[in-house]
């Protein structure tokens, strides 16, 4: 048996990070030392046996890294982790700090986590059967109306996003997302959107605290985000504006 768990973490750990270099493992093994001592603490609870996922195919991904489709414990779930080209310290703290976020999250229109890896370094998530908001949009947008009988799923969209987002900014600390968008919008197999990838997100230690760092996607980015000056959580209620634009379009 316990040569059977080995072999299936080493399938695992070969399907998503491939042969890594020593300088790679190294850098796995220092930005462990700077996990969050909160997510330590909090380590047995979150912290998942890498030989019960079953891995599937990429369904996406982007600057953080991929995502695959796979199985845990019999649920649907999604497998995010970063490329290994990114194993770099800065980016696997990113990555610790984004776990260590989304363990605290538990919204009904936010991504549900489950749980993480530290070797090789992966986070899972709740399936969202239908994909991202941006796509479902691109392939059956006109299929979706405000108004109309059945179909009439945009303004539950519009609600589930607004309550998401307030969760978020009504949490102590509290949480900016910064790059909100339909891409980062997803969809369960019933219809109801959470707001995910929180790979960006800030936490502000007080309520009248400003985030400065230029960040997030530029067709989405609000005026004082562009012109370098300290921003809040008016500027994700800016995204929000671009989201339900493009829903109204």
């Amino acid at each position: 048996p316990a040569n059977k768990k080995a072999a299936a973490e080493s399938d695992v750990a070969t399907r998503l990070i491939g042969k890594l270099t020593p300088a790679q493992r190294a850098c796995i093994a220092q930005a462990a030392k700077r996990l969050p001592a909160s997510l330590v603490r909090a380590g047995e609870e979150w912290r998942v046996n890498v030989a019960e996922i079953s891995l599937e195919t990429v369904v996406g991904g982007g600057s953080s890294g991929d995502v695959h489709s796979g199985e845990y414990r019999g649920m649907r779930v999604a497998v995010k982790t970063p490329r290994p080209n990114m194993y770099e310290l800065e980016t696997l703290q990113a990555f610790a700090n984004e776990v260590h976020l989304m363990s605290r999250l538990r919204h009904p229109n936010v991504i549900r986590f489950i749980g993480y890896a530290w070797a090789p370094p992966l986070m899972i998530t709740e399936m969202c059967a239908l994909g991202t908001l941006q796509d479902l949009l691109r392939r059956r947008g006109s299929e979706f109306h405000w108004t109309r009988g059945a179909a009439c799923k945009k303004l539950d969209w519009a609600i589930g996003i607004a309550r998401g987002m307030s969760y978020l900014h009504g949490l102590s600390p509290q949480v900016l997302h910064r790059d909100l968008k339909c891409a980062n919008i997803f969809l369960t197999a019933s219809g109801v959107v959470k707001v995910g990838d929180f790979g960006i997100a800030k936490v502000l230690d007080h309520t009248t605290d400003l985030a400065k760092t230029q960040i997030g996607t530029p067709y989405y980015t609000s005026p004082e985000i562009f012109k370098n000056q300290p921003y809040g959580y008016a500027s994700d209620m800016w995204s929000l504006g671009c989201v339900l634009y493009e829903l109204v379009a």
